[in-house]
């Protein structure tokens, strides 16, 4: 991926996925045109007081609408304000199901690496690089959030029941639907090629 073209923070990658900050509309065209498949934004809970992720309901519409234009997967996943492990269980859940290469991010980066670096435990065992890297991206994580992340990675560590729950799908599961495709939008779970991915659907979507 150029880094010269790109208006926002080059993304990078944790494990299975790549975050970074809020990408606008011509972003996003160059994240498709480089092969990205889906996006996760993290947005404000409704439910909480916490002001989350910050990203406005007008500005995740536009993100949607701009998503769906160049051909890629669009989720939300409401933010409290901080990682939780139901947070990072449903975020698994969204790797497993949706097409990779997957861009997740907040408005700056850092709660969305911090997501990632407890969701994907275990393709990062060390997250230390990854720190570094970040902070020498532009996305640095303050103690208290560094912090937390070994807390969760800790406290939701995969079980081997929960390993066996949801049969994984390859970066190219989804490789015969066309590229141009509107994935965003309501997401149907009939779309999820297995029967326990579509259950998954119902844990993100409601």
């Amino acid at each position: 991926m150029s880094e010269a073209i790109m208006g926002m923070i080059p993304p990078v990658a944790i494990g299975r996925v790549f975050v970074g900050e809020e990408p606008d509309d011509e972003d996003i065209a160059i994240l498709a045109a480089s092969g990205f498949r889906s996006i996760v934004c993290l947005t404000r809970d409704p439910s909480s007081s916490a002001t989350g992720a910050d990203i406005p309901d007008a500005t995740e519409d536009r993100e949607r609408a701009a998503a769906e234009a160049a051909g890629l997967a669009f989720l939300r996943l409401p933010s409290p304000g901080a990682v939780t492990p139901q947070m990072v269980r449903a975020f698994r859940e969204m790797v497993r199901v949706l097409p990779r290469p997957l861009y997740l991010h907040c408005g700056f980066g850092r709660d969305a690496a911090a997501l990632a670096l407890v969701a994907e435990a275990e393709q990062v065992p060390d997250p230390t690089v990854v720190i570094d890297t970040l902070a020498a991206r532009g996305i640095p994580l303050p103690p208290r959030l560094v912090a937390d992340v070994a807390t969760l990675r800790a406290e939701t560590a995969w079980t081997e029941r929960e390993r066996r729950a949801v049969p994984a799908v390859p970066a190219s599961g989804w490789a015969r639907a066309p590229k141009t495709r509107p994935w965003g939008g309501e997401f149907s779970a009939a779309r999820a090629p297995h029967a326990s991915q579509r259950l998954a659907f119902s844990a993100f979507t409601r």
